[in-house]
């Protein structure tokens, strides 16, 4: 068969000129190169006598105008010969045996352009910050379902930055449902670490039980990080009970933990006792990490009577070491159950409250708090009287009292217990420990009526700055204060000066309170401080006039303590909106620097907002 090797290499150059122009082949050097050897063999063969010919009218100079065209034709069918040959003379046909070509039918579509693409394939190739946010947005919005972005989603369950891995892992790859399974199984190594743990976790998700022969031989016999992942796997299906049980006594700690805690909540005879034992061995922080997530009720009544029996034993108990023992059990038992209501607790916690001065000591510190947090929640009114008990014996636990207090008396009650005839500051003599409850009291009481809140910064995204989340202090409606607060509190509040209780108290018609709001705040007039804004909700809740209000808030704008303000709270933002069009220019002065040392009051954040005030009124005047 004759040799193609030159043809194929004629070919390549006329192929050049295709895409360079037929107008440049007179004088090809390449072509010229190539002539003598394609002459050289047409004295054995007429049709490499017939190319040379076609190549030699192709390289001859061009003549007159017109021969451009004769070119094109010229470049036409020396290409046309050198393919007839090529594919009669030629072997096109791949070595080896024919194979089945093995495809993965694919849903995905291309409909995005390059340049959506592009910034994610940026972040996903190289390194450095910032990279995260792009991979998040891209998902947001549906990037990765471009076909050609589905290599980017594979190569991310392996980035470096351990947060794009994980998300690749828990959202982008599971987005793709069961068809990215099989990539998955492509290269599986359960010998492998953390990305083989990673691959394996997608296939849970997309897969789910499936694919529980996999699970089971991962868990078997695969690296750590695998096995401890394919265990989790097992969870709830009773075939692999036999199995986890062996793996509780696995020497590696890792093992155990994921045994346990697959084991739990299992119905399985052999896993509650297998559970139960370990609780009382030296596993016990491992079994408890694993039952925190569920577990049989008939495991839950037996460790709760185990929990009963510790706290008698701990009344009766004097010696030192079996109190370090009782203590470990203790502090899991309170792990175990600190999320949980239950009847049997309820009775034990009222048991421990029975005996608080021997549990109310550092060493039981734990359990005491988990027991004033659960009697908070959910005790009843009976043991209401030990909660005043233990607030007596120790301030710190007056919150949990007051707000279970709170929860159960009637408004008037609750003011009895806590102010009553006595008095935490009625006029004379108070007794020094009444004193130092004074700020537990009030902690509780504004935990009850200022609640904080997250809501966008109004006014920061003016400009080209996106809008920001603030963190800020709400009073709760008034309807809960009328229903829930006795009207007395009002006047305890100021009588102990407390401006921002005065606040979220007050109600409409109380115009002496108003007065005390007003001179509170021309005395602290500091926007930048806490109080600003609640008392500023508290004043628009008595029924100031807008009058009124604007003249505190140019008193508080003009005063010179009112300085370094680097953001304003949103409610004091809405409150600047209220001021009149004919306010514009003195705002615009604040932003006008005092001098080339200070400069102005307002600074960063809380200068854009005021641009936003003073662009929103100037929109109202026009």
């Amino acid at each position: 068969m004759m040799s193609t090797a030159l043809l194929q290499e004629v070919y390549q150059e006329v192929r050049r000129l295709y895409i360079a122009g037929s107008e440049l082949s007179a004088g090809d050097f390449r072509l010229q190169k190539l002539l003598p050897r394609v002459e050289q063999l047409g004295e054995r063969a007429a049709v490499f006598q017939k190319i040379a010919e076609g190549i030699r009218e192709l390289i001859s100079p061009q003549g007159a105008t017109g021969e451009e065209s004769a070119s094109a034709v010229k470049l036409q069918r020396l290409a046309l010969l050198l393919s007839s040959v090529l594919r009669t003379q030629g072997s096109t046909t791949a070595a080896g045996e024919l194979q089945p070509v093995a495809s993965r039918p694919a849903s995905l579509t291309t409909t995005y352009t390059y340049r959506k693409i592009a910034p994610l394939q940026q972040a996903l190739t190289t390194t450095g910050g910032g990279r995260y946010e792009v991979v998040k947005e891209a998902f947001a919005a549906g990037i990765f379902q471009d076909l050609r972005t589905l290599p980017l989603a594979l190569g991310a369950l392996n980035d470096a930055y351990v947060e794009i891995a994980e998300m690749a892992t828990e959202q982008i790859l599971p987005a793709y449902g069961s068809s990215i399974i099989p990539y998955m199984l492509d290269h599986f190594d359960p010998s492998g670490g953390r990305l083989e743990a990673r691959k394996l976790k997608v296939i849970y998700r997309t897969g789910g039980a499936d694919y529980m022969q996999l699970y089971a031989d991962a868990a078997e016999s695969g690296s750590e990080e695998v096995r401890t992942t394919a265990i989790a796997m097992l969870k709830g299906h009773e075939a692999y009970t036999p199995s986890l049980i062996l793996w509780t006594r696995d020497k590696k700690k890792n093992i155990r933990e994921a045994a346990y805690s697959a084991l739990a909540g299992s119905r399985s005879q052999d896993a509650m006792d297998c559970l139960y034992h370990a609780f009382h061995s030296k596993d016990i922080e491992l079994v408890t990490n694993g039952l925190r997530e569920g577990m049989a009720e008939e495991l839950t009544e037996k460790l709760l009577l185990d929990y009963w029996k510790d706290v008698e034993q701990i009344l009766a108990e004097k010696e030192e070491k079996q109190l370090d023992k009782l203590q470990v059990r203790i502090e899991a038992y309170v792990s175990l159950f600190s999320s949980m209501d239950h009847a049997l607790l309820n009775k034990l916690y009222y048991l421990i409250l029975n005996h608080y001065s021997q549990f109310a000591q550092d060493r039981w510190y734990l359990l005491m708090n988990q027991v004033v947090y659960y009697v908070e929640q959910y005790g009843e009114r009976e043991m209401l009287p030990l909660m005043f008990q233990l607030e007596d014996y120790r301030e710190a636990y007056l919150p949990y009292a007051f707000r279970m207090a709170h929860r159960l008396l009637s408004p008037a009650e609750l003011y009895e217990h806590y102010v009553g005839k006595e008095g935490l500051l009625q006029a004379g003599v108070v007794s020094k420990k009444r004193r130092a409850r004074l700020p537990k009291l009030r902690q509780s009481i504004y935990s009850l009526l200022i609640r904080d809140e997250v809501e966008p910064a109004l006014g920061t995204a003016y400009g080209s700055e996106e809008e920001r989340m603030a963190y800020t202090l709400r009073l709760i409606p008034m309807e809960e204060v009328e229903q829930q607060w006795d009207a007395r509190w009002l006047d305890w509040a100021v009588k102990i000066d407390d401006s921002e209780l005065a606040a979220a108290l007050v109600r409409p018609g109380m115009p002496d309170i108003q007065v005390y709001l007003i001179d509170k705040l021309k005395k602290n007039p500091e926007f930048r401080n806490r109080w600003a804004p609640i008392i500023l909700q508290g004043l628009d809740r008595s029924g100031i006039s807008r009058e009124d209000k604007r003249e505190l808030l140019w008193y508080t704008l003009d005063d010179k303590r009112n300085t370094s303000m680097y953001t304003l709270d949103p409610y004091i933002v809405r409150s600047l909106l209220e001021l009149p069009v004919e306010d514009i220019e003195r705002l615009e002065a604040l932003l006008v620097h005092e001098d080339s040392k200070s400069g102005s009051r307002f600074r960063y954040e809380a200068a854009t907002q005021l641009e936003y005030v003073i662009h929103t009124l100037k929109g109202m005047r026009a």
